[in-house]
């Protein structure tokens, strides 16, 4: 039977204010304007004891990721064209970089486009990205970090990045 778990990360799950450079709860944190979040996961308990137990490999499909980009976040050009960086799991071959010729133990997940004073509600959908990991342990943390495509450094900012909500689903690997 297939069976498939959905893990939603929502900034709004770690602190509800907008305007906050960090903050931490039980459930994470992030920091330097959500440039880097961190969601602390039980994967037993989003796969399900009979699916993690019966599995040691697992495919994780990023689905669709929203946010409403109504602010001036980027100082330059440059820090308006990112991409979201996802580590804290154990990838089998889907972080390779070619220009370090090795695994980067980062997956890039999917490119966002920030252009300055842009109200509006951007959404991503349909099978962003698929990446595959093998279980270590219960416990993880999944760390996703916006970085500039032109160059892997993180973004200057001129303002807090609005909240964002990325779904994933887990799907078992046979």
């Amino acid at each position: 039977m297939f069976q498939s778990a959905n893990l939603v990360l929502k900034h709004c799950s770690i602190s509800e204010s907008m305007t906050d450079q960090t903050a931490s709860s039980a459930v994470g944190s992030w920091s330097n304007y959500k440039q880097t979040t961190r969601w602390r996961v039980n994967l037993r308990d989003v796969i399900g004891h009979d699916a993690y137990d019966k599995h040691e490999k697992f495919c994780l499909r990023l689905n669709s990721l929203s946010y409403n980009n109504s602010g001036n976040f980027s100082v330059a050009g440059k820090d308006e064209s990112l991409y979201a960086r996802v580590s804290g799991l154990n990838w089998l071959n889907s972080s390779y970089d070619v220009k370090t010729k090795s695994n980067t133990g980062g997956y890039p997940a999917t490119i966002l486009y920030m252009p300055k004073n842009t109200a509006r509600t951007l959404y991503y959908t349909s099978n962003v990205s698929n990446a595959f990991f093998s279980k270590t342990q219960n416990d993880v943390t999944i760390q996703i970090e916006l970085l500039r495509t032109v160059d892997d450094l993180p973004p200057e900012l001129a303002a807090t990045l609005p909240h964002f909500m990325y779904s994933f689903q887990i799907i078992p690997i046979e």
